[in-house]
C-alpha cells in the first residue's frame, strides 16, 4: 500500500481552501472546502527494487455559489493533473437545504 495522502493534502491545500477527509465532514463543515477519499490503492507490479500501484481518489468541491467554486474547480483539476492523476468522471449535485 502506498500512502499518498500527505502529498495529496499538501498539494490541494495550496489551492487556498480547507481540505478534509470526506468521512469526517457533516452539515456543520464550513464551505467552500475540498474533500478527498481514497477509492483504490493496489499494487499491480512489484519487483525487488521497484513497484507500481494504482491509486485513485474521490475529490469533491463543496459550496453553494458556482461563481466562487469555478476557479477552485479549475485549480483542483490542474493540481491533480500535475500529480499524475486523470479525471474519470465529473458530477454536479444539488442539495435542497
Amino acid at each position: 500500500m502506498l500512502d499518498y495522502r500527505p502529498t495529496l493534502i499538501s498539494e490541494l491545500g495550496k489551492i487556498g481552501i480547507p481540505v478534509y477527509y470526506e468521512l469526517i465532514c457533516d452539515s456543520t463543515t464550513e464551505t467552500p472546502c475540498i474533500t478527498y477519499m481514497e477509492s483504490e490503492n493496489k499494487s499491480y507490479l512489484e519487483g525487488d527494487t521497484l513497484g507500481y500501484s494504482n491509486l485513485s481518489y474521490y475529490i469533491k468541491l463543496w459550496g453553494d455559489d458556482l461563481s466562487v467554486l469555478a476557479p477552485y474547480a479549475q485549480s483542483i483539476s490542474e493540481t491533480m493533473r500535475k500529480l499524475g492523476f486523470n479525471r474519470d468522471s465529473y458530477n454536479e449535485l444539488w442539495y435542497n437545504q
